[in-house]
């Protein structure tokens, strides 16, 4: 446990710093594979989690959508492990910014046939999110008011234009 909370702290110093793709991504799977690991262990889990947060949010709003589909996935194994001491967080700080870039991509997506749209990393982080909605909702136990926005938005993909993976990403 005490290596594991090393290398996951080390990761998370690094994180910020990471300009290649391939590093990025290995020191992504690390740090899911290292919260997997410590989640079991609340007394070193939590503390990592906070240390974290900020480097994760940040990437969260990157502009580059593989990098914000790779700390999403890493966003859904916290919320799966500790929801209630990321509720107040992820509600204020992550799904306003989610919802705006589904939003954005409900328009961008609209009548698209073509196959290089589904190849884009945006089309991959907007399937993702459609997918984990329900999720998200489960488990941090949203606000009615946030619960009403995601639907709102979801509805946009329901649309008889939009790709059908995205509909089915919703409907799954």
């Amino acid at each position: 446990v005490t290596l594991v909370a090393a290398i996951l702290e080390r990761c998370t110093k690094l994180l910020s710093q990471c300009q290649d793709e391939e590093l990025y991504s290995t020191l992504m799977r690390t740090i899911r594979y290292s919260l997997d690991v410590l989640s079991s262990h609340e007394n070193v889990f939590l503390p990592k989690v906070h240390q974290l947060w900020s480097p994760l949010r940040h990437q969260l709003s990157s502009k580059y959508h593989l990098k914000q589909q790779q700390a999403f996935q890493v966003l859904m194994v916290l919320v799966r492990s500790c929801a209630e001491f990321l509720r107040q967080r992820v509600v204020a700080e992550v799904l306003p910014q989610l919802l705006t870039f589904l939003e954005d991509q409900a328009a961008v997506s609209y009548g698209k046939r073509r196959q290089a749209h589904v190849m884009t990393q945006a089309y991959k982080f907007q399937k993702l999110l459609l997918k984990e909605a329900p999720a998200l909702v489960q488990f941090l136990k949203l606000p009615v008011a946030q619960v009403s926005q995601i639907l709102r938005i979801t509805c946009l993909y329901l649309s008889c234009h939009q790709l059908h993976e995205l509909q089915a990403s919703i409907l799954i």
